[in-house]
């Protein structure tokens, strides 16, 4: 079931789990990007990003055991690296997307139908 958010989004997203070493090796940039949908992705465990060989910038959240958020990065910069010793998992977003904490209501309904089901959710998509 898609969760709909509060604010318009730009474009639909499709939120994938990365929970095994090789998707959370690949990451964000491994991702398909639609036309009409853009793609972001929950890597667990994790505690540290790195944005070499990136093309874009990124807004990243670390979050805690619980899924709620310790850090937002908005509009990451490409090559940077940040790591949050708390965190046991980070979203990565398009920028715009998950830049601050009155962005993160959506997340957490789909975090949480994440757990339960596995593989990704649709925000943002009727």
């Amino acid at each position: 079931m898609p969760i709909l958010t509060k604010q318009p989004l730009k474009q639909p997203l499709y939120l994938l789990e990365a929970s095994t070493f090789w998707m959370r090796w690949r990451g964000w940039k491994a991702c398909l990007q639609g036309t009409d949908f853009v793609t972001a992705v929950w890597l667990r465990p994790c505690r540290a990003i790195h944005m070499w060989g990136m093309r874009q910038a990124l807004d990243i959240c670390f979050l805690d055991e619980s899924d709620q958020p310790l850090m937002f990065c908005p509009a990451f910069p490409i090559g940077g690296m940040r790591w949050c010793s708390q965190a046991r998992s980070v979203l990565e977003a398009p920028v715009s997307y998950l830049s601050g904490p009155e962005q993160f209501a959506p997340w957490a309904v789909a975090l949480q139908q994440l757990r339960q089901t596995g593989g990704g959710v649709w925000l943002g998509r009727a």
